[in-house]
């Protein structure tokens, strides 16, 4: 538990601080590139426009179109019912930067390198240099999807309410547009970015274009309007505050052991602050019908990771590589997409970059780790048979040491998955097909294909890794964890 406590510390921090400076930046290199010529922007025209929805610590299984019984995701489920819905998908790593890099790079984290903690404290700056890695801002340095989109003649926007996903770590590359508009975690209201996006789409631009979103809302500490609260939150005369966020610090270092229903309580909160978010996207869908550019827009709806709520003896997000955390939702409706599709095989976060350029119709990249598995929704589509990985989890926290960097790893197949702790060298092992909440470890039972797993998870850990310096908390982070009690 104790390891957990500077994983909630860094959220509180940068839930607080994150969209402190609310900047707009054009994007740092050309997103159009040398191949972006006005004529080859011409012939493209008739190309889908793109709008991709990063939903942060949105879990798949507390969506309508997941069979959850709970009314939290509508607008959500009528795309999902008008499009492709993935399953079994997975994220690259528990926690928000490492994600998103993943997302929108096509590689794992060891190979894009954005791995370690940021915001480090003394500690956590102590141990990365005396790993070799140099203690300043690091960002994303690979090709990203805007900037492949902007050599392709699409227009590119994208707005942001998160420190973890603007332009501080490189996101704005190949943004011809970028937005991080300030964090309003801790309210109750919506965040503005949905308004930002409607605005921005009552003046579309004359070419194809690509919108990126990100939203915050779902992250604690689950937030939300009274009507929403009211229809989603039961009778609860338990310890924990209005949003429970404040009590996590007790469970996380072991003070508190949260009862059934607080555990209910925070999935009850947490589900009101879907409704309202999904109420955000409705506006966006309409945005778009009253503007006509609906059957010309490609929409994908996804998550960095999902969230705990006690199942592994957690809350939050970013210590582990269990399935309620991993499985995120992947809903893509749009053009070239089949209508009430849903798709069985296991993909990855790595694989939406290059689906999402194989149904525009451009070019792929050959040096990723994901696939275009756009083949999935195909009737004579053939099984996609590979090993998906995860890693970059945050453990360590605050307390960094030479023995907790980014020490915990997961691979999986169709049917396996293998947990595997480097610094203690232990191993949990689930059949996720008999066992998909993760309940039984059968590492001891001789299972074959935990050996299998672990020599898969040898070899992908000795590609090389890309050096990431880790960056130390700015003087407004500082105050402002100061405020709330977590720095003296």
């Amino acid at each position: 538990m104790r390891t957990r406590l500077g994983l909630f510390i860094l959220f509180a921090l940068i839930g607080a601080c994150g969209g402190c400076d609310g900047s707009q930046r054009a994007a740092k290199t050309d997103p159009g590139g040398a191949a972006a010529t006005e004529q080859g922007a011409l012939q493209q025209s008739d190309r889908p426009n793109l709008i991709l929805i990063s939903i942060d610590t949105l879990r798949a299984d507390h969506l309508g179109c997941y069979n959850y019984p709970r009314p939290t995701s509508p607008t959500i489920d009528a795309l999902a019912s008008e499009g492709v819905v993935f399953d079994d998908a997975s994220t690259t790593s528990p926690w928000t930067l490492p994600s998103h890099a993943s997302m929108l790079t096509g590689l794992y984290p060891r190979r894009h390198g954005l791995r370690l903690p940021v915001n480090s404290m003394r500690k956590a700056r102590q141990a990365a240099e005396a790993l070799g890695v140099e203690t300043r801002r690091y960002e994303v340095s690979q090709t990203t999807l805007a900037e492949h989109l902007g050599r392709a003649g699409y227009a590119t926007a994208g707005f942001v309410n998160f420190t973890l996903v603007s332009e501080r770590y490189g996101f704005d590359r190949g943004f011809h547009q970028f937005s991080h508009i300030e964090n309003d975690s801790g309210s109750s209201k919506p965040s503005k970015i949905a308004q930002h996006a409607v605005r921005w789409l009552e003046s579309p631009p004359s070419e194809p274009f690509f919108l990126f979103l990100h939203f915050y809302d779902v992250h604690s500490p689950y937030q939300s309007l009274p009507k929403y609260r009211e229809e989603f939150v039961n009778d609860y005369d338990g310890p924990l505050g209005p949003s429970g966020f404040l009590h996590f610090k007790r469970i996380l270092n072991g003070n508190y052991q949260p009862t059934d229903a607080d555990v209910q309580y925070l999935e009850d909160i947490y589900d009101a602050g879907i409704r309202q978010l999904d109420d955000g996207l409705r506006r966006i869908v309409a945005s778009l019908e009253k503007s006509g550019l609906m059957e010309d827009t490609l929409i994908v709806i996804t998550s960095d990771h999902g969230e705990e709520f006690m199942e592994h003896g957690g809350v939050s997000h970013g210590a582990d590589h269990y399935q309620e955390v991993m499985r995120i939702p992947w809903v893509m409706r749009g053009p070239d997409v089949p209508p009430g599709k849903r798709v069985q095989t296991m993909v990855s976060l790595v694989d939406l970059m290059p689906t999402v350029l194989g149904v525009l119709g451009i070019d792929l990249p050959g040096d990723l780790d994901g696939v275009d598995v756009g083949s999935t929704w195909r009737s004579d589509a053939q099984p996609i048979e590979r090993y998906l990985f995860a890693e970059a989890e945050m453990s360590a926290g605050f307390e960094l040491d030479l023995e907790a960097v980014d020490v915990k790893k997961a691979v999986r197949n169709s049917r396996f998955k293998l947990h595997y702790n480097t610094a203690a060298q232990t191993k949990e092992l689930y059949d996720l097909l008999s066992d998909p909440g993760e309940t039984q470890n059968v590492a001891d039972a001789g299972h074959r294909a935990g050996d299998q797993l672990m020599r898969r998870l040898e070899q992908f850990l000795t590609d090389p890794v890309t050096s990431q310096p880790v960056a130390p908390l700015s003087p407004e982070q500082r105050k402002s964890l100061k405020s709330v009690g977590y720095v003296d």
